[in-house]
């Protein structure tokens, strides 16, 4: 067998030091619980609409019927993910009729 070097391309990840850093706080971990309030609501901005009660995914491609038709959506996370499990299931449960697009 050959051994021939994979050229890769570099892909430039803009972000600053501060986003590297603890900023201030003991470790790593607390400094994303913290985060997650302002990550949350960036993530979700322009997604979910209580006084229509409608959660809207542009890029889902299914219908309103095959969305009501999914049997089961599991969800699986450890850590401080386990949050975001948690939420979704809360979202999931309290909008269970809403349209997703």
């Amino acid at each position: 067998m050959e051994k021939k070097p994979i050229e890769k391309a570099i892909n430039q990840i803009d972000w600053n030091l501060e986003a590297a850093e603890k900023s201030g706080y003991p470790h790593f971990m607390l400094k994303e619980i913290h985060e997650q309030p302002r990550s949350l609501h960036e993530t979700l901005a322009g997604r979910i609409s209580e006084l229509e009660g409608t959660i809207i995914f542009e890029n889902l491609n299914l219908t309103e019927a095959q969305v009501k038709d999914i049997p089961r959506i599991s969800i699986i996370a450890c850590g401080t993910s386990y949050n975001a499990d948690f939420l979704a299931n809360t979202f999931l449960s309290i909008f269970p009729g809403s349209m997703l697009m």
